[in-house]
């Protein structure tokens, strides 16, 4: 039996934060759903998928990833600041879809 999950956004910290088991493993697939659907910020996207390479600048080879798999350009990505908080919103958004597709 397949059960709807709450509405998007419906859960608070507490509830994201706590995992259970057994017959409320469904609970769990929903909240994995939920987590899922949240925005992913570009340093957390190179966090996850960028690894630190020895005499190369972590920031660089971070925005490099971004470049490549966002079609933009590396020069717009440095105008989005130090840890990129400048950048476009819809960027979150397409960073999650990426993920997903293990990009």
């Amino acid at each position: 039996m397949r059960l709807n999950p709450p509405a998007a956004g419906s859960y608070n910290d507490s509830q994201l934060g706590r995992m259970r088991t057994g017959s409320n493993s469904q609970y769990n697939h929903y909240q994995l759903d939920t987590i899922r659907q949240l925005p992913l910020k570009p340093m957390e996207y190179c966090r996850r998928w960028v690894s630190q390479q020895p005499g190369r600048n972590y920031r660089k080879v971070c925005i490099n990833a971004l470049a490549e798999v966002t079609g933009v350009s590396p020069q717009t990505i440095k105008d989005w600041g130090t840890n990129f908080h400048r950048r476009p919103k819809y960027i979150t958004r397409l960073l999650v879809k990426i993920q997903r597709l293990g990009y």
